[in-house]
């Protein structure tokens, strides 16, 4: 029976942490695999806990006790900051047609024809949608590749 690297700390094994790169005659570097920054517990006490008890506090004035008008400016600021992370659905829409024609209606995962169930996966989260940075690939095969990468 063929066992499994022990995981490390972070729940990866040796093999999933490190990637020799081989680039055009340079020396093999071992780079480590993109992984979503995330807040430190440091961080989220220092930086985060203020920042977010501050945009609480500017909401509850902005609202002036209008429970309505408080609920409207949470949504709004919500949708804002996804749309910084993610750019708005009329530019992923744009890209996922120029990313169809641009692959020939293939799926970039698993070559096989695309249907409607297709979506941008982005290389690197944190560059954002754009054709340099996303491929079309079948929802099915997102799914897996974030399973297998421990996203999902």
């Amino acid at each position: 029976m063929i066992e499994s690297p022990a995981p490390l700390p972070d729940g990866s094994n040796e093999a999933e942490r490190e990637i020799v790169k081989f680039i055009d005659g340079d020396p093999p570097q071992t780079v480590l695999p993109a992984r979503n920054r995330t807040l430190t517990a440091v961080e989220l006490r220092e930086i985060f806990a203020p920042l977010f008890a501050d945009v609480i506090a500017r909401l509850d004035d902005a609202a002036a006790g209008d429970k309505g008008m408080l609920f409207a400016l949470r949504r709004k600021v919500s949708k804002e900051l996804e749309y910084l992370e993610r750019g708005k659905p009329m530019q992923r829409r744009a890209i996922k047609r120029k990313k169809f024609e641009e692959q020939g209606g293939l799926c970039a995962e698993c070559r096989e024809p695309l249907g409607a169930e297709a979506e941008l996966d982005r290389t690197e989260a944190i560059l954002g949608y754009t054709m340099e940075n996303t491929r079309l690939i079948h929802h099915a095969c997102h799914r897996k590749l974030q399973r297998d990468s421990r996203f999902a």
